[in-house]
């Protein structure tokens, strides 16, 4: 496997105390050599600042000022970065094993006209794990049905910039935005079968209404028929399905108890 390709990390981060660690400690315990961890903090007034500087050895370059939200800091990495590939990987979450990074550095190597690889997740739920598989391959249909989760998400520097980063004008659906933009460009990627990132679900876009934003931000790129054909109807049937299940169990069992 080629080393020569650099792969920077960016960790956003904002009062992640309880997190900041094990996201940190998942990124400098990887076994591929070439890699550039940035973190960019919007001026954080817990300990946060302490912890990283636990790291400072490990992380190449670090800023803590105010910003504009989650996405001006995304950009300002994006500019910051020296590497040919860029990964984000937010506070709550932390890659899932000491050999990821040499993973997606080997489809690179392996692929070489790819724009963008990405993997699968686990969402981490109080309860327990659970795994959220990826599209296998990513189209316009596919993508109006489901998004890919940005903590997956390993592209060229390169494609980033020629597409103008994330944009600022939404607070939660940007990187849904990007991957728009990215199919309407007709860039490649691939999808590797195999978790690369365990995700928190007490951030942002778990916790916000991203409902009305997807909305907007989908129309910029879709007709309202693509979005009821590809994204409604078969979101919906699955639903009706589950619906018509629980009802016709309810029934059944409410005729042996009445007749027995």
């Amino acid at each position: 496997m080629s080393e020569n390709i650099q792969v920077s990390i960016i960790t956003v981060s904002l009062n992640s105390s309880s997190s900041i660690e094990k996201t940190i400690n998942s990124v400098i315990n990887q076994d591929y050599p070439n890699i550039e961890y940035i973190i960019i903090d919007g001026g954080s007034n817990d300990v946060t600042l302490e912890l990283i500087n636990k790291y400072k050895s490990r992380i190449d370059y670090l800023v803590s000022e105010p910003d504009n939200g989650i996405y001006s800091a995304m950009n300002k990495g994006i500019n910051i970065s020296n590497g040919d590939i860029i990964f984000f990987l937010n506070t709550d979450d932390y890659l899932y094993n000491g050999h990821v990074i040499s993973k997606v550095v080997k489809t690179f190597n392996t692929f070489t006209d790819v724009d963008m690889v990405y993997g699968d997740v686990l969402l981490d739920f109080q309860k327990g794990k659970k795994k959220w598989e990826q599209t296998s391959v990513l189209t316009r249909k596919t993508l109006a049905r489901s998004t890919i989760n940005h903590q997956t998400i390993f592209a060229r520097r390169e494609t980033l910039l020629s597409t103008n980063g994330f944009s600022e004008d939404y607070s939660v659906v940007s990187d849904y935005d990007w991957l728009m933009k990215f199919v309407k460009n007709n860039y490649n990627s691939k999808h590797i079968d195999s978790v690369t990132t365990v995700v928190g679900t007490s951030g942002l876009s778990f916790s916000s209404n991203w409902k009305q934003e997807r909305k907007q931000a989908m129309l910029n790129y879709y007709t309202p028929i693509e979005i009821f054909k590809w994204r409604t109807i078969p979101r919906t049937i699955p639903r009706v399905i589950y619906i018509m299940g629980k009802i016709r169990n309810c029934f059944i069992k409410n005729k042996i108890i009445k007749f027995s």
